[in-house]
């Protein structure tokens, strides 16, 4: 989980946002849908249990990863929120 080493610093520091703590951040935007607030909501609960999920496959784990955040990148452009709700709309329109 990438919060807690932000939350546990007395001092904030640029030091503290590493590389991958950085891109692990814009992806939990970007997945769930950048212009929403939701979807950066959704994005970190999925980025968070995902590594949760694939616990049983440890030595594939990354590239399950990869893979899952490849498709929901080219399925779901602009992010899973904006696509579950338009398909919620559409589901459940009253005629």
């Amino acid at each position: 989980m990438p919060m807690p080493p932000l939350l546990r610093a007395r001092a904030q520091s640029p030091a503290i946002l590493t590389f991958d703590l950085t891109i692990t951040l814009l992806a939990m935007i970007v997945l769930g849908g950048w212009g929403t607030f939701w979807g950066p909501i959704l994005g970190t609960a999925l980025l968070t249990a995902l590594p949760e999920i694939l616990r049983d496959v440890d030595i594939y784990r990354n590239l399950a990863m990869g893979i899952a955040l490849a498709l929901i990148a080219v399925l779901a452009p602009e992010g899973l929120f904006p696509l579950i709700t338009n398909w919620y709309k559409k589901r459940f329109r009253k005629a």
